[in-house]
């Protein structure tokens, strides 16, 4: 609706200066009565209805040498005050920047959802928008919305670079080798690979970077497509099922040199090779970046809404539109420059100076550690000796090898799980005092921490730190032992962490351990952040259910019906009629029902009270013994109810006398996690000893499991129905998923929501 526009500084301006604008209409006025009189007088009510709210149209946009927030400002000026842009494809985000394109690439492909005001002219409008943009930004096509378009879930891209013709040769033979390399094949169908290595390092701090078998560096190049451009120049088109940044600019230089025979061995996996840019346990540097102006994104398609061609398919696939030919041909002369002609010749300088050497490892030397840090060697030479504790499932992933050792951690985390090989005392209090010792000559302004990371012969891939608290600012290094090798590189600079200690961020920068010879051992001192405990919601007010009100006539009693649902567990469908319900709710009338607390402040969505000589404690998940007895109507009700069961299953048991009924009373938000009643005695249990449960009130709907993650099965409680389960079916997973309000029979009279009530023999 209309809004007042607030006045600039935030306080009431001259009433003769128009400082309140209608935001429909977009016209000023000098006081908020003047614009109040212009909404009540109607002026706007047929735009107002006309106005969207959602996306309605699609942009196909081009634009080169420009920055991303000059792209979206110029963006925003092209829509206009009336429009606003929903989504963008090449846009970028503090958690998708290492997918969006690189400042200065060009596009004529880039696609949007927009929220636009109606239009007669689509050409027109384009034209008018050019002309707000002024330049930084070209609307190519305006179209109507896709249905289930979303901007940023494309399926497929088509990105170009330009690459000096001298490097390519026959087009056909440089298609068939960059083919082979960069496109990765099972059958006749492309797979993803990890591409972590072709990513631009300038990312912003916010953006995690990109680390080998992270599924942000997994893509699917599908198809490498080559053109002749002009007499310099050759395009090489790459697509993909996305795109990091800068990764087409660096795959297409790889596959270039290596064709050119400037790049001698390349590994299309982790096997040993001059060049490993796929390989998991090193982070490859492939030269300085292409210059990303000979970088455009040039297509865009939506799978999951591209169904026949039209204008709409067109605009998000690039189409051969008279504006998108003449503004590709603006970015292509932009992008054949002398600067991006410099930066492949830098590029094949950097790989024609680069040598395959095979670097040898020195053996060690055996010398003593210098002080301070043999009592921390000795402790965790003692420990190899006694045998060495093994490593997670997690951290193994992380490790290249580690037959001979392995990682673990020691300390205090923020959690209740604590480490199990605290256990090794005399390591625990040795590493921990070397870091005391370390602080004090070297990092005064350092706090100690609270855990540490132990490792023995464990040579790790490229990673980020992670765990409970994310991690402090800063970790500290340090390595021992008789080694040679076993450098620390962190983003791409190698560090000698022998008997010197180094702090780094390990949960922002990339970091891996280099190949080495002999007994190395690493210590990893780092504090989580403290994990703040759950705050546990309010418990459900306490409430004295009464007694059934009302008077209306009950309806025809149904014939009860009998439903199997597993071998020892029957479902009595209309076991009891309307009458016989407001008996039972009746007699409990006047009983408190609350909401139950777990040890670490949970509660059950529902209320509950227990009658009989049992309670049940739903913290300690035990029963404890009471003075009082289940009333004999309840009783005799759930003796007919397993009667009536156990005629139609003979593998239901005999019926029990029950110890306890578990009232539970539930909301129209109530519920109950899929559980099983195992609580009771081993004699109960082996003996299958039958529940009944009994439903009044609202329907709901009830599942059914053999294990907690076994399919499950679904039925409808309805008032009235009796469910019996025992012998091979006394452990059921079972549980409540949704309470239907307003289901209840009117003629019941009872409170809103499910009463249910659960009758168990517990010795």
């Amino acid at each position: 609706m209309c809004k007042p526009a607030p006045a600039a500084n935030g306080t009431a301006s001259d009433t003769n200066t128009p400082t309140k604008q209608c935001s429909i209409c977009k016209t000023t006025f000098p006081s908020r009565s003047a614009l109040f009189k212009h909404l009540r007088s109607g002026a706007c009510d047929a735009r107002l209805a006309q106005a969207p709210t959602k996306a309605n149209a699609i942009l196909q946009i081009g634009y080169h040498s420009s920055t991303p927030d000059a792209v979206e400002a110029a963006l925003r000026r092209a829509v206009g005050a009336a429009g606003a842009v929903k989504g963008r494809t090449g846009a970028s985000s503090t958690t998708r920047a290492h997918l969006a394109l690189a400042p200065g690439a060009s596009a004529w492909g880039d696609v949007c959802a927009c929220c636009l005001p109606p239009c007669e002219d689509d050409d027109k409008w384009v034209d008018a928008a050019n002309a707000r943009a002024g330049g930084a930004v070209e609307i190519l096509r305006r179209a109507p919305l896709l249905q289930n378009f979303k901007a940023d879930a494309c399926s497929s891209q088509r990105v170009e670079v330009l690459v000096p013709s001298k490097y390519i040769g026959e087009l056909k033979a440089f298609r068939d080798a960059a083919t082979a390399l960069l496109i990765e094949k099972r059958g006749a169908r492309s797979v993803a690979r990890s591409w972590h290595a072709f990513c631009d390092d300038d990312l912003p701090s916010t953006t995690r970077r990109c680390c080998p078998g992270d599924q942000a560096s997994s893509c699917t190049v599908k198809k490498v497509h080559v053109k002749t451009y002009d007499d310099k120049w050759v395009v090489v088109a790459l697509e993909a099922d996305r795109f990091l940044r800068g990764m087409a600019r660096k795959a297409v230089s790889l596959a270039v040199f290596a064709h050119a025979g400037v790049i001698a061995d390349v590994a299309l996996h982790d096997e040993a090779a001059f060049v490993r840019p796929w390989a998991s346990d090193v982070l490859e540097a492939l030269g300085p970046a292409i210059d990303p102006r000979s970088e455009g994104l040039a297509c865009c398609k939506f799978a999951a809404c591209e169904r026949v061609a039209n204008a709409s398919v067109d605009a998000v696939r690039a189409g051969d539109g008279a504006r998108t030919l003449a503004f590709r041909e603006t970015c292509r002369r932009h992008g054949a420059c002398i600067e991006v002609e410099a930066s492949w010749a830098a590029a094949e300088a950097y790989w024609r100076g680069r040598r395959s050497e095979t670097c040898v490892l020195p053996e060690p030397r055996l010398e003593p550690p210098p002080e301070p840090y043999e009592a921390a060697l000795t402790a965790l030479r003692a420990l190899t000796d006694r045998g060495w504790p093994s490593s997670s499932t997690a951290r193994s992933k992380l490790l290249v090898s580690s037959d001979e050792g392995g990682s673990f951690s020691v300390g205090a985390t923020p959690t209740a799980h604590q480490p199990n090989n605290n256990a090794e005392s005399d390591v625990v209090a040795a590493v921990f005092a070397l870091e005391r010792e370390l602080i004090k000559r070297h990092f005064p302004s350092r706090q100690p921490s609270t855990m540490c990371a132990i490792n023995r012969s464990a040579r790790f891939r490229p990673h980020l730190d992670a765990g409970a608290g994310f991690g402090q600012r800063t970790s500290l290094i340090v390595g021992l032992g008789d080694y040679t090798g076993g450098g620390l590189v962190v983003e791409r600079v190698e560090k000698n962490i022998r008997y010197a200690p180094l702090q780094f961020d390990g949960w922002r920068e990339r970091h891996w351990t280099l190949p080495f010879k002999g007994e190395r051992f690493s210590l990893v001192w780092f504090t989580p952040l403290t994990v703040a405990p759950p705050v546990p919601k309010p418990p459900l007010p306490p409430f004295v259910l009464e007694a059934c009100k009302g008077d209306l006539p009950a309806p025809p009693s149904p014939t009860p019906t009998i439903e199997r649902l597993a071998p020892g567990c029957v479902l009595v469908r209309g076991f009891l009629d309307v009458t016989k319900q407001r008996n039972v709710v009746s007699s409990i009338a006047g009983r408190a029902f609350a909401a139950r607390a777990y040890d670490g402040g949970g509660a059950l969505k529902c209320r509950t009270v227990c009658l009989g000589g049992q309670d049940w404690d739903h913290a300690s998940n035990a029963y404890v013994a009471t003075d009082g007895a289940v009333p004999p109507l309840l009783e005799t009700v759930a003796r007919d109810a397993h009667a009536a069961a156990a005629a139609a299953d003979g593998a239901l048991p005999a019926f029990d006398v029950p110890d306890v009924v578990v009232c539970n009373f539930y909301e129209e938000a109530g519920r109950m996690g899929l559980h099983r009643d195992d609580a009771e005695s081993s004699e109960a249990l082996a003996r299958g000893s039958p529940v009944v449960s009994l439903s009044f009130g609202d329907e709901c709907v009830f599942a059914l499991a053999p294990s907690r993650d076994a399919e499950r099965t679904r039925t409808t409680l309805r008032s009235g129905d009796a469910l019996i389960f025992g012998g091979p079916s006394r452990l059921v997973y079972h549980g409540v998923e949704r309470v239907k309000a307003g289901t209840a029979p009117a003629a019941l009279g009872m409170r809103a929501g499910r009463l249910n009530l659960t009758f168990r023999s517990v010795v």
